[in-house]
């Protein structure tokens, strides 16, 4: 999908399940992120094939460009805004891994799709997740209602927004 200065995204492979239902199964991202912690190599790769068919779903690895992975970025395009979800293994966390793979997926998309605005939910305690977002330009918009397992005591995400990068294509 997309290089950084530091990272490769790009597609799942089947041969990464057994990683991924290991990286996962973190108390943090289960309390930070709706991913499920649980799971069998079958339904992983199901699960992947599924996303793989979608025109507007991505689900990529975040990897060093020595091929570590590190996290994993979601990506779905709803109209004209993408909203994005990421998460970090735990020996992978404080290197800036986040935050450059946010950023690198705001330029791809932006360049690649026709694209308003970006948007994450956050779980208002995640303040790692926030800095990150409020890093890359994103900006708090309020809070919404969620039933899922990021949401804080009172059933609520935060949302944070930013509008499409800006590019001149006239070059």
């Amino acid at each position: 999908m997309f290089d950084t200065p530091h990272l490769r995204v790009g597609p799942w492979q089947a041969g990464d399940a057994a990683w991924y239902l290991e990286a996962v199964a973190d108390a943090d991202i289960e309390r930070w992120t709706r991913e499920v912690p649980s799971g069998t190599v079958e339904a992983w790769t199901k699960r992947l094939r599924t996303v793989q068919m979608s025109p507007t779903r991505s689900w990529s690895c975040i990897a060093t460009l020595d091929g570590t992975r590190v996290g994993s970025l979601r990506a779905s395009l709803h109209g004209g805004v993408v909203e994005l979800s990421y998460w970090i293994a735990r020996d992978a966390r404080g290197r800036g891994y986040a935050r450059e793979a946010l950023e690198g997926a705001v330029s791809w998309w932006s360049d690649h799709q026709a694209v308003e605005r970006f948007h994450l939910e956050i779980h208002p305690d995640n303040r790692a997740s926030v800095r990150v977002a409020e890093r890359v330009g994103f900006r708090f918009e309020g809070f919404e209602q969620s039933c899922d397992s990021c949401a804080d005591d009172l059933g609520r995400v935060a949302i944070y927004t930013r509008p499409a990068a800006m590019r001149d294509h006239a070059r």
